[in-house]
């Protein structure tokens, strides 16, 4: 972590430079000024003091993009109706329906929404993640450099899917500090795909953040795959602010191959809100993976539900936290989660640790939990059927996964998914 914060405090200086607003800049300053008075974000069964180096710190400029890159990211699927893809800080490609732009759908880089305060000022790093949050909200706050926004107005409901791709340069040591802002105004609908990766194999570092905020009676579909290269530390936030009769279901792959942590945090702060948050994880090699749940109750009859799958191979370490938190006074709540691992080698690790915080009587709430190994009852099954131990190993783990996979909603987003399943696996064979 950075010794101290002058690197930071100098951040004003070159983003003017970028022709900044000035309500940014001040925002920029703020963060490094009360960094040190921050903690460190809680993570349980995470050392987040101890595991990323942030100090490469600011970074501007365009990096020259991989030839063919452009062709492999376009969506030639007919479900997607708008697509935005970032090479490390710079704008590669965007297509935006015609219908949805007449219709008021925004899809602008970070740097475009920076110029239209109205629009984002209200909401980035506010509500679903307050910059003053931790240390680490502030120094994301004081160090992002690219992103995007997805705004989404009152009453539009898309049928078709936005995707949203990030991909870092890697091919030299690099620090990346990306943000995605989702707004959904009242009674909106969307479905909504995010891609994380990478490009080159030189250590580097990334800090992304995602904040989803969601108005009355409006509704997202979302779905995210992570694979960023093995040489990446990542620490990913998804967090959400939810009002009244609201709700987002997540369906995530999270496939790093590197270092990560995977901090989800859902707000339900408006009545009957719901959220249903479906993660699948394959850690491999030597990579330690800490996923960390948090679905929040503020309001009565909110329903957070927490679902994890995960399968450890080689020597590898994966840690799977639900926490499920009802605040006193949220009467008729309902708080469930489930957390289960599979572990596939006599030298990996994998806990799966739920916990319960219950401040209110009139309530619903439930936890499961396990680690083991795969059914060998299973397994003779399917071998007895002419299958190999290995073709039958792979069937078990495609079904303990598939529930996530089934919710991703488009069929090429699938298949990559399940692609990157596959390369996950292939130690296996």
């Amino acid at each position: 972590m950075l010794a101290s914060f002058q690197q930071a405090c100098q951040i004003a200086q070159v983003a003017s430079q970028a022709n900044e607003p000035q309500w940014l800049l001040d925002r920029r300053q703020e963060s490094a000024d009360l960094y040190e008075s921050l903690p460190y974000p809680k993570v349980e069964r995470g050392k987040i003091s101890r595991t990323f180096d942030l100090t490469s710190g600011y970074e501007r400029g365009e990096h020259e993009v991989p030839a063919n890159l452009l062709d492999q990211v376009k969506s030639t699927s007919e479900e997607v109706a708008a697509n935005i893809t970032l090479f490390h800080n710079q704008l590669i490609h965007r297509e935006l329906a015609p219908e949805l732009a007449e219709a008021g759908v925004l899809l602008l880089t970070l740097e475009e929404a920076m110029q239209q305060p109205k629009l984002i000022e209200q909401w980035l790093m506010t509500q679903a993640l307050p910059y003053q949050h931790d240390k680490y909200a502030a120094l994301h706050q004081a160090l992002m450099s690219s992103g995007v926004v997805v705004y989404l107005p009152k009453g539009v409901q898309i049928e078709r899917a936005v995707q949203v791709h990030l991909i870092q340069d890697a091919r030299t040591p690099s620090s990346y500090h990306p943000h995605i802002l989702i707004v959904a105004e009242e009674q909106s609908a969307m479905q909504y795909m995010e891609r994380l990766s990478s490009v080159g194999e030189a250590p580097s570092n990334a800090t992304i953040v995602t904040e989803i905020i969601t108005q009355p009676a409006s509704r997202i579909q979302y779905a995210a795959i992570d694979s960023m290269g093995e040489s990446i530390t990542t620490y990913l936030r998804r967090n959400a602010y939810q009002l009244r009769d609201s709700q987002i279901d997540w369906a995530v792959g999270a496939l790093n191959n590197g270092t990560t942590i995977s901090d989800y945090n859902v707000d339900l702060h408006g009545e009957a809100s719901q959220s249903e948050v479906k993660i699948v994880s394959i850690t491999h090699g030597e990579q330690k993976h800490v996923i960390d749940t948090k679905v929040t109750n503020y309001a009565n009859h909110s329903d957070g539900e927490i679902f994890q799958h995960g399968v450890v191979l080689d020597q590898s370490t994966l840690t799977m936290n639900g926490i499920g938190h009802i605040i006193k006074g949220s009467k008729d709540a309902n708080s469930q989660q489930e957390s289960r691992i599979l572990m596939l080698s006599d030298e990996s690790r994998g806990d799966a640790n739920p916990i319960l915080l219950i401040d209110e009587f009139e309530v619903q709430a439930g936890h499961a939990a396990s680690v083991g190994q795969l059914d060998p009852v299973q397994l003779f099954y399917l071998m007895s059927r002419g299958l190999t131990r290995k073709q039958a190993e792979r069937l078990v783990i495609r079904g303990f996964l598939g529930q996530v996979i089934q919710a991703i909603p488009l069929a090429e987003d699938r298949e990559a998914l399940i692609e990157s399943i596959e390369q996950k696996l292939a130690t296996l064979a």
